[in-house]
């Protein structure tokens, strides 16, 4: 199964095993996802060097990605002072090591 996307993406979000010089024209080397063996690449249509601000539409997933992550670290650090971590030092001493 082939599966396509198109859209503006921060250079960061490319896949990509390396870093690259990124050029127009250029196709990334295939990236495998480990849980599915699918592969993903990049096709680099067009760069955009000047900053200019973002489009409602371009902008959105990225809003909406920090805001749960804002909210996610809010939780966990709720969850941590309503549930310190206490660790029984004579049960985890009795643990096997995994090599």
């Amino acid at each position: 199964m082939i599966q396509a996307d198109s859209g503006r993406f921060e250079l960061g979000q490319i896949p990509v095993v390396d870093r690259t010089n990124f050029t127009e024209g250029l196709i990334t080397a295939p990236v495998t996802n480990e849980q599915d063996s699918s592969k993903t690449f990049a096709y680099i249509i067009r760069l955009h060097n000047e900053k200019e601000p973002k489009g409602f539409e371009d902008a959105k997933g990225s809003v909406i990605n920090d805001y749960q992550v804002f909210l996610e670290e809010q939780w966990v650090t709720e969850l941590k002072k309503q549930y310190p971590i206490k660790v029984n030092r004579k049960v985890f001493k009795s643990l096997p090591l995994k090599s």
